[in-house]
């Protein structure tokens, strides 16, 4: 029997090709295509209703909703859309971790967040880029109601980063704290799905090893200037212009798609089984 949903939350196998992500341009939004794509068969029963009152299958309207977003949304809405499927893999646990901890309320308060998190209205910058930063939040949470150890030192990376973005928005010119600060997430993207991806790895697969861990890591240190800290990656960036950020913003993106279809392709191998 099909399982309804009226409102909005889960994912399709179809794989990313040339035709079905025809109109996404930029690799994070492809790769969290990819991501939805992976985990459908976690949610093959799992329906929406659409507008015009037919079953939806919620793979089918959540990409829909990415794919027909304008391009300056489309990012924003794909990022939404991560956030839900993260918040949906944690359902389960997550009620257990709240009744465990005597932090229901809590805790589903905080699922719902990520849970909803594109019904937002989004009408600036900022608000984008809050959008961002709540979608790494959900990995945390993800690990957390999981009781992986790790997720405590990425809430703490997370509550560094998430400081920075707002002394940067005090401090600086408005253009020059939005562009660092899209950066610094696109840095913490890529060490929240590392923490993620060596859950899958280590945590369920028991893969002794991995060179891609290495090579992603390397990747990234190639592509970001040399800091010893988040404010230290804040003054290198406010000093380049140009083609230089412009190459290093795009570098960063690519590098955050590889970290998603890294996850990706562990979570292909787990629903495998």
């Amino acid at each position: 029997m099909k399982h309804l949903i009226f409102l909005i939350l889960f994912f399709h196998l179809i794989p990313c090709s040339e035709i079905y992500c025809q109109g996404i341009k930029d690799p994070i939004s492809n790769s969290i295509i990819l991501f939805i794509g992976q985990v459908e068969p976690l949610f093959a029963t799992t329906y929406v209703k659409s507008k015009d009152g037919n079953d939806l299958k919620y793979t089918d309207f959540l990409i829909s909703e990415i794919k027909s977003a304008s391009e300056d949304q489309q990012k924003v809405k794909a990022l939404a859309s991560f956030a839900m499927v993260m918040a949906s893999l944690s359902k389960e646990d997550a009620k257990i971790f709240g009744a465990k901890t005597g932090n229901d309320e809590a805790i589903r308060r905080e699922y719902q967040s990520f849970l909803y998190l594109e019904t937002i209205p989004i009408s600036s910058e900022e608000e984008k880029l809050q959008v961002y930063l709540h979608a790494i939040k959900s990995i945390a949470f993800h690990l957390k109601v999981k009781e992986i150890p790790a997720y405590e030192n990425l809430e703490m990376v997370n509550d560094y980063v998430e400081n920075e973005l707002s002394k940067n928005l005090q401090t600086l010119p408005k253009n020059d704290a939005l562009r660092i600060n899209q950066t610094q997430l696109h840095f913490l993207f890529s060490i929240a799905l590392e923490n993620y991806s060596k859950f899958l790895s280590v945590g369920i697969l028991k893969e002794k090893q991995n060179p891609r861990f290495d090579q992603l890591t390397a990747s990234r240190s190639k592509i970001l200037p040399q800091a010893k800290n988040v404010s230290g990656l804040s003054d290198s960036l406010i000093s380049m212009e140009g083609e230089a950020y412009l190459k290093l913003n795009q570098d960063m993106e690519s590098l955050s798609g590889e970290y998603l279809d890294f996850a990706s392709d562990l979570m292909g191998k787990i629903i495998e089984g």
